[in-house]
């Protein structure tokens, strides 16, 4: 089940790791086939991007930091920041270190 650097961002995550994982049980014990398994990721990724886009509405920004690394990989970010200046809607706090991964979510239609 292969994936690319933009569908990562949900599935290394908790809820993504134990997906893959139960569909490979599944795909094992051959209670489905690995067809269908590539087809529930598919959704996964669909469906995380879907909410993240439609229900995540919390804004923040940052400012002031030293940028340690960048670089684009089919359509992601990835950014390494230090000692951030991060503020939302109520809050103000400093960072050590600040790890940005951000796709484009047209990637995952």
């Amino acid at each position: 089940m292969a994936a690319t650097a933009a569908t990562d961002v949900y599935r290394q995550g908790a809820m993504g790791q134990a997906l893959k994982d139960t569909l490979d049980e599944l795909c094992q014990s051959q209670q489905i086939t690995p067809e269908l398994a590539a087809a529930v990721l598919r959704q996964f990724d669909r469906s995380m991007a879907s909410v993240m886009e439609s229900q995540l509405k919390n804004k923040i920004s940052f400012r002031n930091g030293d940028c340690k690394t960048y670089k684009l990989n089919d359509n992601v970010w990835d950014i390494r920041l230090a000692q951030v200046e991060v503020t939302n809607e109520s809050d103000r706090f400093t960072l050590d270190k600040l790890h940005i991964v951000a796709a484009d979510a047209k990637c995952f239609s």
